[in-house]
């Protein structure tokens, strides 16, 4: 902390408050803004149109797998027949490693860097294959449950009733809706009792 106060040009970006606090014990320069997903909401609302008509499933269990598991990898969570993000990008990985290896190499090279597409074209592109199956899988459902704040948001901007469990120890995803409750009109949150009966239900 003593380091970040003695920057005179440092600026911090947070998404709740919570954060917002700690972040103006370290610089005068600290903002409290919106993630950056919810810039995506007029473009899934046009992809969410082509879907209005199509056929339903009830719920989408969207949970996460890693370290940040709420009660860690022996969680009950972590057997539930769910899906996480590595559903959609593991097919991808590999490609996407080495177009970030690449991006780096011509980024380090003087000669080179011009070379750079200045749009990223190429990133957005390779990014968006990755998160468009993840949409059209979201837009077949009529709820999603998840402790995956990315998640909740998107599905939440795909006009979806979302679930959510709070998905760590700190309260992420809790700390986040009570900074935007006003954005996430469809969003709410289990209790630890509809949490222990919603995983059981579908173990």
């Amino acid at each position: 902390m003593e380091f970040f106060k003695g920057c005179t040009d440092f600026h911090l970006f947070t998404r709740d408050k919570e954060s917002f606090h700690t972040a103006q014990k370290l610089t005068k320069n600290a903002y409290l803004v919106p993630d950056m997903a919810h810039q995506l909401k007029d473009k899934l609302s046009r992809i969410a149109s082509h879907f209005e008509d199509s056929e339903k499933e009830t719920e989408l269990f969207f949970l996460r797998k890693d370290n940040e598991i709420k009660g860690g990898k022996n969680s009950m969570r972590s057997h539930v027949n769910a899906i996480d993000w590595d559903y959609f990008t593991a097919p991808r990985k590999r490609h996407f490693d080495n177009l970030i290896k690449l991006r780096r190499f011509f980024i380090k090279h003087p000669l080179t860097r011009q070379f750079l597409d200045p749009g990223f074209q190429s990133w957005q592109t390779n990014s968006w294959q990755m998160l468009e199956p993840a949409i059209r899988l979201i837009c077949r459902h009529d709820r999603i449950i998840t402790d995956r704040l990315h998640v909740m948001l998107l599905a939440q901007m795909l006009n979806k009733n979302v679930t959510v469990l709070d998905n760590n120890l700190y309260g992420k995803l809790l700390n986040y809706y009570s900074t935007w409750s006003e954005l996430l009109p469809n969003v709410t949150f289990a209790d630890k009792t509809d949490c222990s009966v919603a995983v059981n239900e579908n173990k």
